[in-house]
C-alpha cells in the first residue's frame, strides 16, 4: 500500500486534467491488491462511476451514490467559491477596465487544441525520481468489496465519502468541499469570456483601457477630472482687479477674463498659470464709431438735414467722381456734365472723322477726343505678346477681348504675305526600330538621330477640307554610323518616290540625310523625295 499511495500522490500532484490517468492507475493497483488478498467482491458504485470520469471538474456524489462532475473552465476552481459578482471579478483580475492577456508575464495559461495545459506550464516529476515503483504491472480481472481494502490512501477514502457538490480541495487530513453557488456553477459552464462577462453584468467599459484613444477617464487625487481630459468648451469666469498684483493673485483658469478697474481694460488668460503676467492678453477695443456727420449727432442723418449751399450753382462748380482705375477722386464741373447731358442720342455721325469720345484728363476736366485721334494719340507697341488683347466683336453684338494667340491660332490666312517668318523645327529625337511620326501641328520639320536600324511611318494626313501638308524629315547617324533607315506607309497607303525609290542614307557617323513628303486630305498616297 505505500507503493500505491506513492504512485497516486505523484499523479495527484500533477495537473487535474490527468486525474483520469490517476484513477486508472489506482484501478490497476487495486486489482493487484485484490489478487493478493484473494477477494472478488465488486467495487462501490461511487468508485465504479468515478473510474469512468473522462475530464476534471467539480466532483460530488449524486443521490444514487455515483460520482457527478461539473466541467471546470481555465479559472473555474477559484470561481466556484465566489459568493458575489465582485468576488468573481476579483478572481478574473479585471482591473483598470481591462482583462488579463493570454501571453507574457502575469497572463493566464490557455489550454491547447486537445484541451490540455501546455507541457512547459505543468510541474513535472521525473520517473527516475519515483521510488518503490514495481518492475511490471500484471493485470488480473477480479473484484473486492470496498470494506475489505486496507491501506487505501486517505484521499481516495475521502473522495468516496463526499456527499455534496462544490469545489474539492485537499487538506492535511483529507478532502474538503466548498459548496458552489448558482453564480459559480454558471460561470464554470460559460463557453467563453464574453459569456462569463455577461453573467457578471459587465458593461462594454470593462474592456476599455485608462489611457489613449477610446479609453475611460479617471479622477485624480482631488476627485476631479484633469483639465487636459476635458473638451474645449467655454466655462469662463469674469474677475475684477484693481491692480496688476491683484490680477496675478487671482485663482483663474485658461479662458477666464479680468476687468482691470485701474486701467479700464479687459485681459484674457491665454494660458495657465494666472500668476504669470505674459499669460494675460489685453482685449483690444475696436475703432470707435462716427461721432457726428457735418456737425449733426443724431442717430440718423437725412439729406434734408444737411446744411444748405449758400449762393447759386455756377458752371465752374464741380462734383467729385471716383476713378476706379486710378483709385482716386476727380472733379467734374457742372458745365461738363451739362454738355454731356445735351449731347444728341443715337449713332448719327459716329463714323465721321469728327466723332468724339468724352474723357476726363488727370485734372478731372472732361473733354472730347476725336475717334481719329484716339488711336493716334497712343504710343506704338514695340513688342506685342501672344497674351496681348484686342477688342473685337460681331457686327451686331458687344465687343469682347481676344488675345493675339486666339486671333491667329487655327485661322485661315487668305491672300496674305508673310515676311520674315521662321518655322519651328521639332526637337531631335533618338529612334531605333519601328516609329510613327508625331503630329505635324508641333512643327512640320522632324529631326531624328539613329541609335539603331529604324523604320518610320508618316503621320495622319490632314482631315480639314482641301487641307494639304508638306513635311521635312532630317535623319542623322549617331557617332557609330552604319544604321539603316526606311520610310514605310501605313496600312492601305503608298509612298511614291521621286526617281522610283528612296535609295540608301549616308552611313557615315554623324552624317545627315534629308527627305521631303507631301500629302492632302482624302489621299492615300505620300509624295516623297530624298535630297541629301
Amino acid at each position: 500500500m505505500p507503493r500505491l499511495a506513492l504512485e497516486f500522490g505523484s499523479l495527484l500532484n500533477n495537473d487535474g486534467e490527468k486525474l483520469k490517468s490517476a484513477f486508472s492507475k489506482i484501478d490497476a493497483m487495486t486489482d493487484e491488491i485484490y489478487t493478493l488478498i484473494g477477494l472478488a467482491q465488486p467495487k462501490t458504485p461511487f468508485l465504479t462511476s468515478l473510474l469512468g470520469v473522462s475530464s476534471a471538474g467539480l466532483l460530488a456524489r449524486a443521490s444514487d451514490g455515483t460520482a457527478a462532475v461539473q466541467t471546470l473552465g481555465a479559472t473555474g476552481q477559484s470561481l466556484v467559491a465566489a459568493a458575489s459578482a465582485q468576488a468573481a471579478r476579483d478572481v478574473l483580475q479585471l482591473g483598470a477596465a481591462a482583462l488579463l492577456g493570454t501571453s507574457g508575464a502575469g497572463s493566464v495559461v490557455v489550454r491547447d487544441a486537445n484541451g490540455q495545459l501546455p507541457y512547459d506550464s505543468v510541474p513535472k516529476t521525473a520517473w527516475v525520481d519515483v521510488s518503490g515503483k514495481p518492475l511490471n504491472f500484471l493485470p488480473s480481472p477480479h473484484t473486492h468489496p470496498w470494506g475489505e481494502l486496507v491501506g487505501v490512501p486517505f484521499v481516495v477514502q475521502a473522495l468516496a465519502g463526499l456527499a455534496s457538490q462544490g469545489l474539492v480541495t485537499r487538506t492535511a487530513v483529507g478532502l474538503d468541499v466548498t459548496p458552489s453557488s448558482a453564480l459559480g456553477l454558471s460561470l464554470l459552464g460559460a463557453v467563453d469570456a464574453p459569456a462569463a462577462r455577461g453573467l457578471l453584468n459587465l458593461g462594454a467599459a470593462a474592456l476599455l483601457g485608462t489611457a489613449g484613444a477610446g479609453s475611460v477617464v479617471t479622477r485624480g487625487a482631488d476627485g476631479t477630472i484633469a483639465p487636459g481630459d476635458l473638451p474645449a468648451i467655454a466655462l469662463n469666469d469674469t474677475f475684477e482687479a484693481g491692480s496688476q498684483a491683484a490680477m496675478l493673485a487671482l485663482t483663474a483658469q485658461k479662458g477666464d477674463a479680468c476687468v482691470r478697474t485701474d486701467l479700464s481694460k479687459t485681459f484674457l488668460l491665454a494660458a495657465d498659470p494666472a500668476s504669470v503676467l505674459a499669460n494675460w492678453k489685453e482685449v483690444l477695443a475696436p475703432v470707435g464709431s462716427i461721432a457726428s456727420v457735418f456737425g449733426l449727432t443724431s442717430s440718423a442723418v437725412s439729406i434734408l438735414g444737411l446744411t444748405g449751399l449758400a449762393g447759386s450753382v455756377e458752371d465752374a462748380d464741380a462734383l467729385p467722381i471716383y476713378d476706379a482705375s486710378a483709385g482716386a477722386h476727380a472733379r467734374v464741373t457742372r458745365a461738363a456734365l451739362l454738355s454731356m447731358l445735351a449731347a444728341p442720342d443715337g449713332k448719327t455721325g459716329l463714323t465721321d472723322g469728327s466723332a468724339s469720345l468724352m474723357v476726363a484728363n488727370s485734372a478731372g476736366t472732361l473733354s472730347k477726343v476725336a475717334l481719329s485721334d484716339w488711336i493716334g494719340g497712343h504710343a506704338a507697341n514695340s513688342g506685342p505678346l501672344d497674351t496681348d488683347s484686342l477688342l473685337i466683336g460681331p457686327l451686331a453684338g458687344l465687343p469682347k477681348r481676344t488675345t493675339l494667340a486666339q486671333l491667329f491660332n487655327g485661322r485661315t490666312l487668305q491672300n496674305s504675305r508673310l515676311i520674315g517668318v521662321t518655322e519651328t523645327k521639332q526637337a531631335r529625337t533618338d529612334i531605333s526600330g519601328a516609329v510613327t511620326m508625331g503630329t505635324y501641328q508641333v512643327g512640320n520639320t522632324y529631326h531624328y538621330r539613329l541609335t539603331g536600324n529604324a523604320t518610320l511611318t508618316p503621320p495622319t494626313r490632314p482631315t480639314a477640307t482641301n487641307g494639304a501638308v508638306g513635311i521635312t524629315v532630317i535623319v542623322e547617324q549617331d557617332g557609330t554610323g552604319g544604321r539603316t533607315f526606311g520610310i514605310t506607309p501605313a496600312s492601305g497607303e503608298t509612298i511614291l518616290w521621286s526617281g522610283g525609290s528612296a535609295g540608301t542614307i549616308n552611313p557615315a557617323p554623324n552624317s545627315i540625310t534629308v527627305f521631303s513628303l507631301m500629302s492632302w486630305q482624302g489621299a492615300t498616297v505620300w509624295l516623297a523625295s530624298k535630297w541629301i
